[in-house]
């Protein structure tokens, strides 16, 4: 009796199988690719069965592993190495790091020839909660310390984000590390979350890509049961914050409302199914100086998902020059000179919708040949566009799939911060020269941790300043 129940409940279970299963594999295919159960809770339901083996691996696997740091599997040595001896003229290293004991983010300032420390930032906990207490903010949960800084070498201040690549409260330290002021997205109505790059004008005023906090007229258009930043079915329409040196927000623009009202907008809805980030603004680059194909206080932008950079001028509110590629997924334009700039390309085909897998980031696409990140400069003097340093950054060992930044001198000298894998790597003349990487105590390599360079036409007169 008891092995006849077991094969009657077998049976039930593979009739169930044989009837459910292709009316799953329906419901399924129809919700992810916009058929007519995309959006229905049934359709959420079964995207949600699909997507659960994986995100309880991975899961468990976060339990097991931290997800600052990563292996050193190629050997590193700790800190900045060069395998030759290279002269950087006029050329400071500016790196970030993280205080083993407290795991806060602090910065150092160093020359790059003989490695002598400069100058460095630190926060402690009691001077921000102080602060905060003061003024009224609540404490932040996340407190990592100085990230993503900018830093105005007229005076040495910076300007950080207190959390990761998304934050809610921006800050500004002087050259001494005290703190000047703190802003929070909830000062505007108009935008939340400062997220990417920061960078600064030659008057001390900051700029930071922001998202807009009203709903864009496309968000009518999407249908999709993804959130984005805390929104739902809605188009995330990406613009930019202008700050004061004093703290004060001067502007906010939307970058959907630029491009369409400089003819652009077909490119966002006009060639495809609308997504929710379907623009992903990642850098706000002021011009510091007149250029061939610009002026001083132009802004350089990257807009990731559409593959383009462009350059606009806010006094006019017009796109004066724009290119789509052929990078592919870029972050970083860099004004090098006055006629050329640079584009670090990630150069990857990813996930439509997903745009990435942020489980597996090895399973994105590298597109060029030995599957690497290119460094493109466009030339707007003779209108031309190349890769640089191609026969050595092919060599190297590193890529990133998010992300990256790169600093190239206009000569001969080019750094790669490879921001998935912790590493800044050095090129010189189409060579690997060295890296920079910091270990944390288990010697691993830390995520968080990189080196930029900062060029300079006089040396910062406050460096030599007395406590």
């Amino acid at each position: 009796m008891k092995k006849n129940l077991i094969i009657w409940f077998l049976s039930l279970i593979i009739f169930l199988l044989v009837i459910f299963y292709p009316i799953y594999g329906y419901v399924l295919k129809s919700a992810l690719e916009s058929g007519r159960m995309m959006g229905t809770p049934i359709g959420n339901i079964s995207i949600s069965i699909s997507k659960f083996p994986k995100n309880l691996y991975y899961s468990l696997k976060s339990f097991t592993s931290k997800d600052d740091r990563t292996e050193n599997s190629k050997n590193l040595k700790d800190g900045l190495s060069f395998k030759k001896k290279i002269n950087l003229k006029n050329t400071l290293a500016f790196v970030e790091k993280i205080d083993n004991e407290t795991g806060y983010k602090y910065i150092e300032l160093l020359d790059p020839n003989t490695k002598k420390l400069l100058h460095n930032w630190k926060l402690s906990e009691s001077q921000i909660n102080n602060f905060f207490k003061g003024k009224s903010f609540s404490k932040i949960k996340t407190l990592k310390g100085i990230n993503n800084p900018s830093i105005n070498l007229n005076d040495g201040s910076i300007v950080f984000k207190f959390e990761g690549e998304e934050t809610k409260y921006l800050a500004k330290i002087d050259v001494k590390s005290n703190i000047e002021w703190i802003i929070s997205d909830s000062q505007s109505d108009e935008f939340y979350l400062f997220h990417h790059s920061l960078e600064t004008d030659a008057d001390g005023n900051i700029y930071s890509p922001i998202i807009m906090e009203r709903p864009h007229w496309l968000s009518e258009y999407i249908k999709s049961d993804g959130i984005f930043h805390g929104q739902k079915n809605s188009y995330a329409d990406h613009g930019y914050v202008k700050i004061s040196k004093d703290g004060k927000i001067l502007e906010v623009v939307s970058l959907t409302d630029i491009l369409i009202d400089n003819g652009l907008g077909i490119f966002i809805y006009g060639v495809g199914p609308l997504e929710t980030d379907a623009i992903h603004l990642n850098d706000v680059e002021p011009a510091l100086f007149d250029g061939i194909a610009w002026k001083k206080n132009d802004l350089l932008m990257s807009a990731r998902n559409l593959s383009l950079v462009f350059l606009y001028r806010p006094s006019e509110k017009k796109i004066i020059w724009y290119k789509f590629g052929p990078w592919i997924m870029q972050h970083d334009p860099d004004f090098i000179n006055d006629k050329e700039i640079s584009i670090f390309g990630n150069d990857i085909i990813t996930y439509h919708y997903n745009r990435y897998n942020r489980f597996n980031l090895e399973k994105n696409v590298l597109i060029n040949k030995n599957k690497k990140n290119n460094i493109w400069i466009h030339n707007f003097e003779n209108k031309k566009t190349y890769k640089l340093f191609e026969n050595a950054i092919d060599k190297s060992k590193f890529v990133t799939w998010t992300q990256g930044s790169s600093y190239y001198d206009g000569d001969n000298f080019l750094s790669n911060s490879y921001h998935n894998m912790g590493v800044t790597e050095f090129y010189y003349n189409d060579e690997i020269v060295g890296n920079f990487v910091q270990f944390s105590d288990e010697k691993n390599i830390y995520l968080v941790s990189s080196i930029s360079f900062l060029k300079y036409e006089k040396y910062p007169n406050w460096l030599n300043f007395e406590d």
